[in-house]
């Protein structure tokens, strides 16, 4: 059967409609599908690395307190005393905070305990004892006839003597679980052998529940990433991640809750069926009513949605002036073209921020990482070296050991007082101080506080002002402003190289210039230097040591203060730093800045 001109027509355009729209509606489909996964993923390694993070805090915490009570005089008096009994040790015990608290011998009996061992309990042989006597690792795992126990360990020492140890412990149970659940509010069960130790809720504890599931999982038999798993709550499959409670035993389930992204998802999926629904209903009916028009403005039509559909998102139609209708149809469609060129754009756009702004973000993280392990490996290695050897050092040689220490001690307060500095200034939740400030004397003592550099490269720092440079703003965040840029500079500068710092007053303020001779900022750099997360050079080669947030912190606490930072080069080679200062109609004036009751 031959099919006219009309049908073809109306035949092909209501095809051409349907197979874009399906495609679209597909293509929206898919991309949404990868987006709640990724969610998904997203969600779980949140939830590992937090529950991580506050296992670690709160053994730190725990061990700190058992370390404080282990220096007590009265407890190491007790523990002194011969053959002492646990009766003598009942009072002193009783004021040390913990449900399990023990005194043990050298050879880890226990000769004093409360809530838990009694005495004569013999715990030598319990995983990390003797290390812990050593001063190795104190937190601790250990089976007890009751259930699991967190335990820390802390030696006791009087003088050069060695007492013993002092266990203070928790049991692993819904009080400790409920603790955990407290802090980092989310959802999870703890395991050991197949057994619930406890759970936690952040509503009440649905019941029933099925956790057989968990029972399946060995305490050795889980990876450090987790195993993925679900339990029944409430009649439906709640999915999560098992995971090492600590390294000596238990489990842990870490329920996800991912109800919120499979309620957009089917959202998303449901208006996507129906906007493409409506779309296919209206591409039918203009097919109709455009086939009895004339060919040519019907073929530009399907032309310029051929080339669409195949990715030419430019593609318009001419305006036709043989009838209206047809006119509105081509500017209809001309119209949507450019909204999803624009949208497409836009997203475009937006990917690739989102893109560079994760890689700033793990280029961060790297260098927080790398930034705060260095000193803390230093001053971990050199107090091991200081413990091991101390004794037959030198007064000097101890001297080293201990400058080495303060040193890292030092760096590692500088690269947290930045990070936190920079999270209030992002934050908005700066407290700003007003007082008198002589920005001579805080370029001085923002040089003073780089002298300890000076033994890894000696650089000299010069300093110029002009008589008079003083106006109100606060005085130690435009020292960190000053000390930022001067130790951008001493990185960037050659050894026994100098960097000159000049104060000059300006209209309505004073301008602060930091120079060095290094090798200045590369082209490609300088759009991006004050950027979060930022550092010049070459990530593998030269990199500088920082978080790259000091220009950035400089910059907020200039723009505070009516003023900004700007680079250019210098003349003859070298970087310049510019900070400009304004002394009336800043942000810092407004009512949100604190008065100092001091001068500068």
């Amino acid at each position: 059967m031959e099919i006219n001109f009309r049908a073809r027509l109306v035949l092909g355009s209501t095809l051409q409609v349907v197979a874009f729209v399906a495609t679209a509606v597909f293509v929206l489909a898919v991309s949404t599908g990868e987006y709640a996964a990724e969610q998904v993923r997203v969600a779980t390694n949140d939830a590992r690395t937090m529950f991580s993070r506050l296992m670690q805090m709160h053994a730190r915490s725990f061990s700190g307190a058992t370390a404080e009570y282990a220096r007590s005089p009265r407890l190491l008096a007790t523990a002194a005393i011969p053959d002492v009994d646990d009766a003598t040790f009942a009072e002193v015990l009783a004021e040390l905070k913990a449900p399990i608290v023990a005194v043990l011998s050298l050879d880890g009996r226990v000769i004093g305990s409360r809530g838990g061992w009694p005495t004569g309990t013999d715990l030598g042989g319990q995983p990390g004892f003797r290390a812990a006597l050593a001063g190795g690792r104190t937190d601790r795992v250990w089976e007890h006839p009751r259930g699991l126990v967190f335990i820390t360990l802390a030696p006791l020492v009087q003088g050069d003597e060695l007492l013993g140890a002092l266990l203070r412990g928790e049991w692993i149970d819904d009080t400790f679980t409920d603790r955990l659940g407290g802090l980092a509010n989310f959802d999870h069960v703890l395991v050991h052998d197949g057994k619930v130790l406890g759970q936690h809720w952040r509503n009440a504890a649905p019941e029933p529940n099925d956790l057989l599931p968990l029972q399946r999982f060995a305490d050795d038999g889980v990876p450090d990433d987790g195993v993925p798993t679900s339990v029944r709550v409430l009649g439906e499959d709640q999915p999560g991640l098992v995971l090492n409670l600590h390294a000596d035993g238990g489990l842990v389930f870490l329920s996800q809750d991912l109800r919120g992204i499979r309620d957009l998802r089917n959202r998303t999926l449901a208006w996507l069926i129906l906007l493409g629904g409506l779309l296919a209903v209206a591409g039918l009916f203009f097919a109709a009513r455009t086939a009895t028009r004339l060919s040519r403005p019907l073929r530009a039509l399907t032309s310029a949605s051929e080339r669409m559909s195949a990715g030419d998102l430019s593609a318009r139609v001419d305006q036709v002036d043989t009838d209206d209708e047809l006119g509105k149809l081509a500017h209809s469609f001309n119209a949507m073209a450019a909204t999803v060129q624009s949208l497409v754009a836009d997203v475009t756009d937006k990917a690739a921020r989102a893109e560079a702004a994760n890689r700033a973000k793990d280029g961060f993280l790297t260098s927080v990482s790398h930034e705060l392990r260095t000193p803390l490996t230093g001053i971990q290695s050199t107090a091991e070296l200081l413990q091991q050897f101390g004794d037959d050092a030198s007064p000097a040689e101890r001297a080293e050991f201990l400058c080495t220490i303060l040193r890292e001690a030092e760096r590692l307060g500088r690269r947290i007082t930045d990070a936190l500095d920079f999270a209030n200034l992002a934050g908005g939740r700066t407290a700003w101080t007003l007082g008198r400030v002589d920005l001579q004397q805080i370029s001085e003592e923002a040089c003073r506080r780089l002298d300890s550099l000076q033994a890894m490269k000696a650089v000299a720092f010069q300093i110029t002002a002009e008589p008079g440079a003083v106006l109100q703003g606060d005085r130690e965040r435009l020292t960190q402003a000053i000390q930022h840029l001067v130790h951008n500079a001493w990185q960037w500068s050659p050894v026994d190289g100098v960097v000159e710092v000049t104060v000059s007053a300006v209209q309505a303020g004073f301008r602060v210039e930091v120079a060095d001779r290094g090798p200045g900022i590369a082209p490609q750099d300088r759009a991006r230097i004050f950027d979060a997360f930022t550092q010049g050079g070459d990530t593998l080669t030269d990199k500088p040591s920082g978080i790259g947030i000091g220009l950035k912190i400089a910059r907020e606490v200039a723009q505070a203060h009516g003023g900004t930072i700007e680079y250019g080069d210098r003349a003859g080679g070298g970087a310049t730093f510019r900070m400009l200062l304004r002394t009336s109609d800043r942000p810092i004036d407004r009512p949100l800045a604190t008065p100092a009751s001091a001068g500068a």
